[in-house]
């Protein structure tokens, strides 16, 4: 039992003069890492770093934010009619000074941290900043664009002061806060895809409405109508009064 731990203290003993004899080089060695840590340049990204699925490690941060915001683009669907569209059309882009500031970020507390260089970094998000009177004109120019004005029912007359009704017909158009609100929650982190539902305007005249005035205009509704011109009475039957009325 003597012989064995004088064995084991023996083994220590030896395992610790290694370590004390390979301490300058450790430290040396952690010292340098810290050095190039710290001199790492503050514009380029670390070199494990990945952005919106892609990677860009040690990569310029304003070059990364270039080369993404030319590659954003999506389509509108408004109904069954497809077409392609860019953030910049309705004044999105990416922030560039926000995103480069987070893509190179690397606080100085970190860089004192041994092998810190090498975090994996996975960002997410991606800023973007709008520009208010570009996306005004944009929502303008589109709900425009696709709308379509409603037809008032109305009643057309033949030779025999009959009326017939010719229908209405309801407009399309878009809701201007409903697509405001799809457009600022547009993610251009993700594949831009911008769907609108076109609303039905109801005419301002309806069916009803000119059907009630048909049968209130009809000749039957009319009986001979007594005129006085001049002292002399004429008697002015249902045809030639309903003939007077314009629906």
């Amino acid at each position: 039992m003597l012989l064995k731990r004088k064995h084991v203290k023996k083994h220590v003993k030896i395992i610790w003069s290694k370590l004390r004899a390979q301490a300058p080089l450790l430290i040396g060695l952690v010292l340098f890492v810290i050095v190039v840590q710290l001199v790492y340049p503050p514009t380029i990204t670390r070199p494990f770093s990945w952005w919106a699925g892609r990677f860009v490690g040690v990569s310029g941060g304003s070059e990364v934010a270039d080369s993404f915001a030319k590659t954003l683009s999506g389509e509108l669907l408004v109904d069954d009619q497809k077409r392609p569209v860019k953030p910049e059309d309705f004044g999105t882009s990416i922030d560039k000074q926000v995103l480069q500031k987070d893509l190179v970020h690397y606080p100085v507390w970190q860089r004192f941290i041994p092998l810190s260089i090498f975090w994996p970094r996975i960002h997410s998000a991606v800023p973007k900043q709008v520009d208010a009177d570009k996306l005004e004109s944009f929502i303008e120019s589109t709900t425009t664009e696709y709308f379509t004005p409603s037809k008032s029912a109305r009643a057309e007359r033949n030779t025999e002061n009959i009326y017939t009704l010719i229908p209405g017909e309801g407009g399309k158009s878009l809701n201007k806060e409903e697509f405001q609100k799809k457009l600022n929650e547009v993610n251009l982190a993700k594949p831009i895809s911008i769907q609108m539902i076109r609303q039905t305007d109801a005419p301002a005249i309806g069916d009803d409405q000119v059907k009630q005035a048909i049968e209130s205009t009809s000749v039957a509704s009319f009986k001979p109508l007594k005129v006085e011109v001049s002292g002399k009475a004429y008697i002015v039957n249902p045809d030639l009064a309903a003939s007077w009325v314009i629906i």
